[in-house]
């Protein structure tokens, strides 16, 4: 019994941060009445057998609910990917009303982002807008539709942990920190740890309580691009520098949708770190570019070739860096470093 993964399910269904009680009284009848479950395109849904909706008051509590069992449980917070995950489950335990809403800075500058914030207020947030240039706060904006990103969640979003997960490569970049907790214990460790599988996460039955950016990645020159297919990104990329007194101090490259989990490029950041701008020219650019698309594992398949995203994670590694070190004095790339998407 636990959550396989998810340590919180995101709210997608027009319930917003409030209580996943609105979505359970309508599909709970279905299920009195012998009806089949069916996911928004009127498709039954194979193998939920949800009995039971736990609400929880307190990180701890919704922990010793999960646990308590019996059967297999899952949190929850509004809903976007039970029921498109087909998962089955035997209860639910709601958890938007534990205090884990809102945004906070610390005395040391540390942002601190609640696992159940909505998308749609880390958007609007003035403290994320000014946080590493924003960058956080247009992704959020860019994520589903209107009334999604007023439901979804950020812990949602991390723990259903899929490849192509939009905000985890530039989380990355800005050296993110996950905050965990169970009944009697806490726990916090990089979200570059957080993703040991494709849509698995470290919690087991632990829950995800928020996301902590560190003040020392707030003035961080941050960007990320993305080359989109149908239904989802193709290839992700963020890349996000510290330069202090004309040498990157600190160089962050971060890749999604190619790889099985999110993932740094370990090799390229190292062979910026310490440079002098001045001294990098658009060969090395190029050079490092090419280092973080071979520090990717790609796939094939019906949406692209793995050539094809690789090849598209060079450029777009080649285009942020152009444009983070031209805004510190770098080389001159033209056009190159425009922000956007990919099509």
């Amino acid at each position: 019994m636990g959550v396989v993964g998810h340590g919180i399910v995101g709210p997608d269904f027009g319930c917003g941060p409030r209580s996943f009680v609105t979505l359970w009284n309508k599909i709970r009848p279905q299920q009195g009445k012998g009806k089949p479950m069916r996911d928004s395109e009127g498709c039954e849904i194979k193998g939920q057998s949800i009995k039971e909706l736990r609400v929880a008051t307190s990180p701890a509590e919704a922990v010793a609910m999960l646990r308590s069992g019996p059967g297999r449980g899952c949190y929850v917070a509004g809903g976007t990917d039970l029921i498109p995950s087909r998962e089955g489950y035997d209860f639910l335990v709601d958890i938007n009303q534990v205090g884990l809403t809102g945004l906070d800075r610390t005395a040391q500058g540390d942002v601190i982002i609640g696992a159940t914030t909505p998308l749609s207020l880390i958007r609007h947030h003035d403290v994320i807008r000014g946080f590493a240039g924003g960058e956080l706060a247009r992704l959020a904006g860019q994520w589903g539709q209107g009334p999604e990103r007023s439901a979804a969640t950020i812990g949602g979003h991390l723990c259903r942990a899929l490849p192509p997960a939009d905000l985890a490569p530039v989380l990355l970049t800005l050296d993110a920190l996950c905050f965990i907790v169970d009944e009697e214990s806490q726990e916090s460790l990089l979200l570059a740890d957080f993703f040991p599988a494709p849509e698995r996460t470290i919690l087991g039955d632990r829950l995800l309580a928020g996301v902590v950016l560190p003040g020392e990645a707030a003035s961080r020159r941050c960007h990320a691009l993305e080359a989109k297919g149908e239904d989802a990104a193709l290839v992700q990329v963020a890349v996000g520098l510290d330069v202090s007194e004309g040498v990157i101090t600190t160089a962050r490259i971060a890749l999604g949708a190619l790889a099985p989990v999110p993932l740094r490029c370990l090799l390229a950041e190292d062979q910026l770190a310490g440079q002098k701008v001045v001294d990098i020219t658009r060969d090395v650019i190029e050079d490092v570019a090419v280092i973080a698309a071979g520090e990717s594992d790609p796939v094939d398949d019906h949406r692209a070739s793995a050539g094809y995203r690789q090849d598209q994670a060079r450029e777009l590694t080649r285009r942020l860096l152009c444009r983070a070190l031209g805004e510190s004095g770098g080389p001159d790339c033209g056009d190159d470093g425009d922000e956007g998407e990919v099509a």
